[in-house]
């Protein structure tokens, strides 16, 4: 005959060691305006992407273009917001913010008004 060998179960724990364990995990903590608007920047950033990845081949050029801006533009604006509650008062970081979405309006609307520079072709001799 062949010996067989059990493991034995662990004892089932008391009423008293489970309420201890739910005391001692860390409580659930609501989430700031700020951390909000963070969440639902960087889901719509994902969204927009994602349109984009699905969609690109029934898309006009144009349209994707204009989806990658927008998702540009989101991001600029909560990068604008995070400096904002980050470093408030700091007008030198202020200052940066603001020019640097001027740069980034600037060249946006180069991209809608001309579009991308066209790719010469390279010509053999």
């Amino acid at each position: 005959m062949t010996e067989e060998t059990y493991i034995a179960a662990p004892p089932a724990p008391s009423v008293s060691d489970v309420t201890q364990q739910i005391s001692a995990m860390p409580e659930i903590v609501a989430l700031s305006d700020r951390e909000t608007f963070m969440v639902g920047a960087m889901l719509s950033i994902m969204a927009i992407s994602l349109l984009i990845f699905f969609l690109k081949n029934r898309l006009d050029k144009r349209a994707i273009v204009s989806l990658a801006m927008f998702s540009l533009l989101i991001g600029g604006f909560t990068l604008f917001m995070v400096f904002k509650s980050a470093y408030a008062g700091s007008y030198l970081v202020d200052g940066l913010a603001f020019f640097g979405l001027l740069c980034m309006f600037k060249l946006m609307n180069q991209f809608e008004v001309t579009g991308p520079p066209p790719k010469k072709d390279k010509k053999e001799d």
